[in-house]
């Protein structure tokens, strides 16, 4: 039967409509129970389509920690390089970093997968570009949402929503008002917490400090300089003018060269002492810093620089540490063959 002779001409579903609502309906059975509740955004919606809830306890206990995502869905075709792109408008963007830990969804109706782009990822990625005055930003999607996926979005929404309440609290004890704007850059210190307490039982210094999403510790003062003042520059750190490592007051804090800090005691020869400081400032301020002109230093040496500064919270990566050894073959003539 022919129903549109009897009902007459209807307005046409468009296309793009049909692969949305397909999208909503994959996206609710994929992000379900027992990790969470998917909650749809119907009114006014200024570029959040969906939010989800975590749940804990085999899903029988909701947390009231939520995010939001913006769900994007297209029958186009993969880039060659094995991604999918989509163009947002950068207010879309502004708009839902506002709310930790959401992010984007590319649906695609071919393949019929969900793929993966943290906001705050694409946020930063535009903020590090050398053009940044446009209207739109195109996102690449190539991170495939499966269950592995699905559970560290779980796990990190669960626990930055731990850390923030942490430091709201910290923050309210501490009496600083609402308006305190703070801004995050390089901190000195960047073990893991487990580390970080060995270094405060070893310590006569206590620190107010809180810990990331990687576990790596947040200090205190070094956010309330931040925001005051910016980020910290290279070799700088946050010291308290007064010696209490707990008056995190403004005015109770400023910064000066890591290097005045370190003890080059130890190191009792003229030569030596050069060679050290040689060692530390390539270290520490990088390949612009300025080099005494000595003989190249033992490895033991820098053996030994490096034990001094993890003792005083420094840390490095495998990677840094390759960077760092190629930076004083190169500079210092050190052998690492």
């Amino acid at each position: 039967m022919e129903y549109e002779e009897l009902l007459g001409k209807l307005p046409k579903r468009d296309e793009a409509h049909i692969k949305n609502d397909k999208g909503r309906a994959a996206f609710k059975t994929l992000f379900s129970d027992p990790l969470f509740i998917v909650r749809e955004e119907n009114e006014n919606d200024y570029g959040v389509d969906i939010c989800i809830e975590a749940l804990i306890n085999e899903g029988k206990s909701p947390t009231n920690i939520r995010t939001q995502v913006q769900l994007k869905s297209s029958s186009k075709e993969k880039h060659p390089d094995n991604y999918y792109t989509y163009s947002i408008a950068i207010t879309n963007l502004n708009y839902l970093i506002n709310h930790p830990c959401s992010f984007y969804v590319f649906y695609s109706a071919t393949e019929g997968k969900f793929y993966y782009r943290n906001a705050e990822e694409v946020f930063l990625e535009r903020k590090l570009a050398t053009v940044n005055d446009k209207n739109s930003i195109t996102i690449h999607f190539n991170d495939v949402i499966d269950e592995n996926l699905i559970r560290r979005i779980h796990q990190n929404l669960i626990e930055t929503a731990i850390l923030f309440k942490e430091i709201r609290l910290r923050l309210k004890e501490g009496g600083i008002k609402p308006g305190t704007r703070f801004v995050y850059g390089e901190l000195v210190f960047e073990s893991s917490r487990e580390l970080f307490d060995d270094y405060l039982q070893k310590s006569e210094s206590v620190y107010a400090y809180t810990t990331d999403e990687n576990g790596k510790v947040v200090f205190m003062h070094y956010l309330i300089w931040e925001s005051h003042h910016g980020y910290i520059p290279r070799g700088y750190q946050v010291y308290h003018i007064n010696g209490n490592t707990l008056d995190n007051r403004s005015e109770n804090l400023d910064i000066r060269k890591t290097i005045d800090t370190f003890n080059l005691e130890g190191f009792q020869k003229e030569v030596e002492a050069a060679q050290a400081k040689n060692v530390l400032t390539l270290i520490i301020e990088g390949r612009g810093a300025k080099l005494e002109d000595v003989p190249p230093p033992p490895r033991s040496m820098l053996n030994k620089i490096l034990v001094e500064l993890k003792k005083n919270g420094w840390s490095v990566d495998g990677k840094g540490m390759e960077k760092i050894e190629r930076d004083m073959e190169k500079y210092l003539g050190m052998n690492f063959k």
